[in-house]
Parts: structure tokens; sequence; C-alpha cells
């Protein structure tokens, strides 16, 4: 069975191993055809920042379970929603630039640290996710 802390660990080392791989692309290979439909590597990667996960964890050690970064609107119509959430990232991308792996770095140490430092009892803690 695995604990948290391997959970943690693994999460870690996943992250780090991405890291080293995004750092190998070139510029172009930012701009390629990712999997996701209308999306660029790059896109990819500022969908898995945008979701500032040390900031909800953070909060949510901290008792705060109100929504923080994107928070797709739920009411508007399925076609709509979809398109917002498509999109975020890419305006996302142009905001960040050339700084977008140095975000993403940045953003996965913190996860890193906070998810390291967890005492037993504060890995129940709820926090905040759109879905």
């Amino acid at each position: 069975m695995y604990t948290d802390a391997d959970r943690a660990k693994v999460l870690h080392d996943e992250a780090q191993r991405l890291k080293a791989f995004l750092r190998t692309l070139s510029p172009e290979d930012w701009h390629h055809p990712s999997r996701c439909d209308h999306w660029q590597v790059a896109d990819v990667v500022a969908h898995l920042l945008e979701d500032r996960h040390s900031e909800r964890i953070a909060r949510g050690l901290h008792g705060d379970l109100t929504p923080s970064g994107f928070v797709p609107n739920t009411t508007l119509p399925a076609d709509a929603l979809r398109a917002s959430i498509v999109h975020h990232p890419i305006t996302l991308r142009h905001q960040l630039g050339d700084t977008l792996l140095a975000a993403f770095c940045a953003e996965n140490a913190h996860v890193d640290s906070l998810l390291t430092n967890l005492q037993p009892e504060e890995w129940e803690t709820l926090c905040y996710h759109p879905p």
C-alpha cells in the first residue's frame, strides 16, 4: 500500500522528468501541435501551470476553500465552456512568453515543497479544485 509520502515522491520524480524533458525542447518544438486539440505543446504546459496547485494547497491549509486562479464559468453553455477552457491556456502562454518554462518549474518546486512538508494530519485537508 502506498503512503501519502510515497505519492508525493512519485509526483516529485515525475515532475523532475517532465522538467528535464521540457528543457530539451527547441523553441520550435514548443509550437508543435500537441495531442490535445487546438493546443501547441506550450499550451499544454500553460494548462498544467494555470491550475495553480501550490496556491490552492496553501490556501486549503489555511482553511480557504474559495476558488483561485482560472475558474471555468460552469453556467455557460457546454460549447462556450469548452471554448473558455481551450482558450485560457493559450492566453496564459502568450502572457508568459519566454518565461513559461521558468514559471512552470517554479510552480512545480512550490508544490513539491508544500507536499514534502505536509504533516501526516494535513494530508486530508480539503482545498479548492474546479471539478
